[in-house]
């Protein structure tokens, strides 16, 4: 009997702790937790204590995330995170996400992290623009699309694409604190403005899937030494791709091209004063 006794004093002890841990759960998840679902169907909450914003996909969802601020439709309308945009320190996007809508975190001024979905197919205008805490960038294999001004005027220091990708979009990583990035070869298309005002990027390739170049590429970059290019396909390049870069730059380019190149880049804007060289 006392054996039974001690059983279910140890029983109602462990069953205490249990609905005490269960209770200290629900209250902090009520005072802490804040949660939602957007016009797109997807799932948001956002942690109080550690600064964390998660996004995740719900039934009625496509994957695709609102593009807020677009003014497209009735909805156009805050997103209701924003109101946590002076506190949040970081942000995941989970699993079936492939669309991050327009201005998403545009303007968190404490963001210093941010993980991806490994099914994201695109990151929308604005994202993250004015992110100025935020360093690192490491895309996901799937990412095809780095939109309009989605890092623009961002911390972002270290930046690594992925092979898969397809096109850097206008202002992409304008006035950020790149000094070194690999472009992956499957990117076709680099637009208006993409490396602009990037005053710490050094060098650059221009890799064998490139065949489109923007106005202004890298405008008013003026520390880039040397560009490389390695596409031999690059058949459409718009006014002034090459204007206000540094005078002194080198840029090399394959010896078939040479003579191809070099008319293009005299004409579209870089200083007579670069040198272009073949390799």
């Amino acid at each position: 009997m006392e054996k039974i006794k001690i059983l279910d004093k140890r029983t109602a002890s462990v069953l205490g702790v249990f609905l005490i841990c269960i209770i200290a759960s629900l209250v902090f998840e009520k005072v802490f937790v804040v949660k939602g679902v957007d016009v797109a169907n997807i799932r948001w909450s956002y942690n109080k204590l550690t600064g964390t914003l998660r996004f995740e996909t719900t039934r009625k969802s496509n994957g695709k995330m609102y593009d807020y601020g677009s003014g497209c439709d009735e909805y156009n309308q805050d997103a209701p995170w924003w109101k946590y945009k002076e506190t949040c320190k970081h942000v995941a996007f989970g699993t079936g996400i492939t669309h991050i809508g327009w201005s998403t975190c545009e303007n968190f001024g404490k963001l210093t992290s941010v993980s991806f979905s490994e099914d994201l197919q695109e990151i929308g205008y604005s994202a993250f623009s004015r992110c100025r805490l935020l360093e690192t960038l490491r895309c996901p294999r799937k990412l095809r699309l780095i939109g309009v001004a989605s890092f623009d005027e961002s911390g972002l220091v270290n930046v690594e694409l992925n092979e898969g990708l397809k096109e850097i979009d206008a202002w992409a990583f304008n006035e950020t604190e790149i000094e070194e990035i690999l472009i992956p070869q499957s990117v076709e298309k680099i637009e208006k403005g993409a490396f602009g005002n990037c005053e710490y990027l050094k060098k650059i390739t221009l890799p064998k899937g490139i065949n489109y170049l923007g106005t202004g590429v890298f405008y008013e970059s003026y520390g880039i030494e040397k560009i490389r290019i390695e596409s031999k396909k690059i058949t459409e390049v718009e006014k002034d791709a090459f204007k206000e870069i540094n005078p002194e730059v080198v840029v090399e380019v394959p010896k078939e091209k040479y003579d191809e190149y070099k008319e293009m880049l005299y004409t579209h804007g870089i200083p007579e004063t670069a040198k272009v060289v073949a390799y």
